[in-house]
């Protein structure tokens, strides 16, 4: 718990600092991009972030996942204002992606490339550019 609790919050001072970078898009997918690498690294920790679903709960709640939405929270409306990302987008969407990418890939050889593979093909999309 305390490992889980050090790269939380690592991820929450990344994206405090990435926040004042100069392209809301980049500062996002790079936020992203380390938490895929994180939760890859750290075993477990994609865990502690899954969404179930079930109404919150404030004596219950996940203090990792709500450090993780207060912390992506600026960089996702800076990169909704931008028009970089889609309005209706929230970070819950956001962790929940990152969580099944790392999930999808845990038993695969090389799971951090096979990951972050996946998770750059999610943000480029399925068809190339025109």
């Amino acid at each position: 718990e305390a490992v889980s609790r050090k790269r939380i919050e690592a991820l929450v001072a990344r994206a405090h600092e990435l926040a004042g970078g100069p392209d809301g898009r980049d500062a996002l997918l790079t936020w992203m991009g380390e938490v895929v690498a994180y939760c890859v690294s750290a075993r477990g920790l994609a865990a502690v972030l899954v969404d179930d679903g079930a109404e919150a709960d404030p004596v219950h709640e996940n203090a990792c996942s709500a450090a993780m939405e207060e912390a992506a929270g600026p960089l996702l409306r800076r990169a909704v204002r931008e028009g970089a990302v889609a309005p209706h987008v929230t970070v819950s969407d956001l962790i929940t992606l990152a969580v099944g990418v790392v999930l999808a890939t845990e038993h695969h050889s090389d799971h951090a490339a096979r990951a972050d593979r996946l998770f750059r093909l999610t943000v480029e999309g399925l068809s190339p550019l025109r």
